[in-house]
C-alpha cells in the first residue's frame, strides 16, 4: 500500500443522509473524486465488532483498512501506535464544557472552541 501525500479532514458525514455508514461516506469520496484512493483508518480496539458493520467485506475490498495500534490490543509490528485517547470521551468532555487537556492538542481545543463556543 502504498501512503503518498497528506490526510486531509473532510466534514463531509455532515453533508449525508443520516445514518451515515462507513461504506456510505467511503463511495461517497469515491464517487466525488474518483482520482484519489481511500482508505477506512481504525483504531485496533473495534477489530472485534467490524462484521456487525455495513458491508464491512466491501470495506476491506475496496478501501483496504489501514488498523493503528491502541493501547491494550495486539497489531501487526509494523502499525503505528495511537495514544489511549478516545474520541467519544473527548466529545463527551466539551459537550460538557469540561477541559479537555491531555486529551486534544491546543491548536484542535482552540478550533473546538472557536467552532462551537458554548462548548468550552
Amino acid at each position: 500500500m502504498d501512503l503518498k501525500g497528506p490526510a486531509v479532514v473532510s466534514r463531509v458525514e455532515a453533508e449525508l443522509p443520516i445514518p451515515s455508514y462507513s461504506i456510505d461516506t467511503l463511495d461517497f469520496l469515491a464517487d466525488k473524486h474518483s482520482d484519489h484512493s481511500f482508505h477506512l483508518v481504525i483504531g485496533a480496539d473495534i477489530l472485534d465488532a467490524v462484521d456487525s458493520w455495513k458491508e464491512w467485506g466491501r470495506i476491506q475490498t475496496e478501501y483496504t483498512p489501514i488498523v493503528v495500534g491502541r493501547e491494550g490490543y495486539s497489531v501487526e509490528l509494523d502499525a503505528p501506535i495511537f495514544p489511549n485517547i478516545s474520541s467519544t470521551e473527548v466529545r463527551r468532555r466539551a459537550s460538557m464544557a469540561l477541559p479537555l487537556n491531555g486529551l486534544v492538542t491546543p491548536s484542535v481545543a482552540q478550533l473546538l472552541e472557536e467552532e462551537n463556543p458554548w462548548v468550552m
